[in-house]
């Protein structure tokens, strides 16, 4: 996970967010917008995985 968020930072190429009017070329923007998409969504997927390898441990523990 930590080396998949490198990458997703190192392809934004510093494109202010704040003044989308600035940027003529769609494109870019539409593909900034796509890659934080992704790092949510990634994000998410990390949590939910976080979850249910928890809850799967918490259950399978020995009993004392």
């Amino acid at each position: 996970m930590f080396i998949a968020l490198i990458f997703l930072i190192l392809s934004i190429d510093g494109i202010d967010t704040f003044s989308p009017e600035l940027y003529k070329n769609e494109e870019k923007l539409s593909q900034f917008m796509l890659t934080g998409t992704l790092m949510y969504f990634l994000f998410f997927v990390w949590a939910v995985g976080d979850l249910i390898l928890g809850v799967w441990v918490l259950c399978t523990r020995p009993k004392k």
